[in-house]
């Protein structure tokens, strides 16, 4: 596949996901509730459906494995490559170093062996249980909506069982998928200009 083809089939993916049932999701207000009454635990979620989300991994995964030639991964080895402006090959290498910072920080959740904790984040340092948003991403990702991943299955079920836990690792996990996608729709404008580069040498 040409590197041309290869920018433009990005697009056609992105696009994809904001045709779906779950970007429509994604614009709407989303939040997690817990009241408690006479040892009742009452949990209520807004956000997304669990058969928008599944589908939207379906094509979500294909930005995050580094096998898929559309991957974050791949796009980075592609720019380096590419025969267009220094500028916008820092600007998209700029977009890949803000994507691994974010997914490379603490989420709220902290779990082990003995309890699970949603906690406020600090600037202090954390608690070595605490899942960073990569490893949470990856363990819906692998552990349930792409893939059977044994080593990630335990833990999302630890989270997907837990009635109080759930909702909230669900939360967490939306709010990030968010953020991917705001990295997408970033790179596809830079990608469009890269093509631009690319017709303007044939």
């Amino acid at each position: 596949m040409s590197d041309l083809k290869i920018l433009e089939l990005f697009n056609t993916k992105a696009e994809k996901i904001h045709r779906s049932k779950f970007s429509e999701y994604l614009n709407r207000e989303r939040e997690v509730t817990c009241r408690i009454t006479n040892d009742q635990v009452e949990v209520t979620e807004i956000g997304p459906d669990e058969d928008s989300i599944s589908a939207a991994m379906l094509t979500l995964r294909m930005f995050i494995q580094k096998s898929d030639v559309i991957s974050f991964k791949n796009m980075e080895d592609l720019y380096s490559r590419l025969n267009i402006s220094k500028n916008l090959k820092d600007e998209f290498k700029s977009l890949i170093s803000e994507l691994n910072d974010y997914l490379d920080r603490y989420s709220p959740l902290t779990i082990n062996s003995h309890e699970m904790r949603f906690e406020k984040l600090s600037t202090s340092e954390p608690n070595p249980d605490q899942l960073t948003n990569r490893k949470l991403m990856d363990t819906y990702l692998y552990g349930d909506y792409a893939h059977l991943d044994s080593s990630k299955r335990g833990l999302f079920e630890s989270i997907a069982q837990n009635t109080l836990f759930a909702p909230m690792g669900n939360h967490v996990f939306v709010t990030i998928v968010n953020k991917l996608v705001e990295i997408i729709d970033r790179a596809v404008e830079m990608n469009k200009q890269a093509i631009e580069q690319l017709k303007d040498q044939i």
